[in-house]
C-alpha cells in the first residue's frame, strides 16, 4: 500500500488549489462546511508488491533493497449546495492533479498522478428533502519506493564446541584478505 502520509500530501494540494474543505469519505463525525473535496481509496486490487535483493556493490558492506510497487485508485467527490461554484471548483480540482505543481509534489514522494476517465461525473444525490450535489472524478496512484538495509561484513567468528559437556579449545575463523 502506499503510506497514509505521502497520499495525505498529494490530497493537501488539491484543497489549497481549489479553495475545497477536505474531509476522508465514510467517516464518523461531523461533515465539513461546504463546498468541500471528499475521497477514499476504492481499488482492492493492484496493492502493494515487494521484492527484496541482495547487492553487494559494496566492498565494507552488502545492502538489501527493497523495492515497492504500488497501484490504488481514489475517488474524488466534490459536494456544495451550490451547483455553479461546484463545476468551477470541481474543474479547478481535476485540473490540479494535471498541473506542474501535482507533478513536482508528488514526483517527491516517488508517486505518479494518472487522472482517469475524460470527464467529471455527476454523483449528486437526493437527501430527504434536498438535492446534495455532487461532482466527481478518479485518480490512480502508482508509488515507486526503494529501501535499502546495509549488512555490515562478519570479520570474525568465534566457536567454542562443547562435546559430551566437555568444552573444547575456542575455533577462530578471521576474514581472509
Amino acid at each position: 500500500m502506499i503510506p497514509a502520509s505521502r497520499i495525505n500530501a498529494v490530497i493537501s494540494g488539491v484543497g489549497v488549489a481549489s479553495g475545497l474543505n477536505l474531509s476522508l469519505a465514510d467517516q464518523g463525525g461531523h461533515k465539513p462546511a461546504y463546498p468541500y473535496l471528499s475521497w477514499k481509496v476504492i481499488s482492492s486490487q493492484e496493492e502493494g508488491a515487494h521484492q527484496d535483493v541482495l547487492s553487494f556493490d559494496h566492498d565494507d558492506y552488502a545492502g538489501v533493497e527493497r523495492y515497492e510497487q504500488s497501484k490504488q485508485v481514489l475517488s474524488l467527490t466534490c459536494i456544495s449546495q451550490d451547483i455553479q461554484d461546484l463545476w468551477a471548483r470541481a474543474t479547478l480540482a481535476r485540473q490540479w492533479f494535471k498541473s506542474d505543481a501535482c507533478r513536482s509534489v508528488s514526483r517527491s514522494l516517488n508517486i505518479a498522478v494518472n487522472v482517469l476517465g475524460g470527464q467529471i461525473e455527476d454523483r449528486t444525490l437526493f437527501l430527504d428533502t434536498y438535492f446534495e450535489n455532487r461532482l466527481g472524478f478518479d485518480i490512480r496512484l502508482d508509488y515507486y519506493g526503494t529501501h535499502t538495509d546495509a549488512i555490515e561484513d562478519i570479520g570474525r567468528i568465534e566457536v567454542t564446541p562443547t562435546v559430551d559437556e566437555v568444552v573444547e579449545s575456542t575455533i577462530i575463523i578471521e576474514e581472509e584478505t
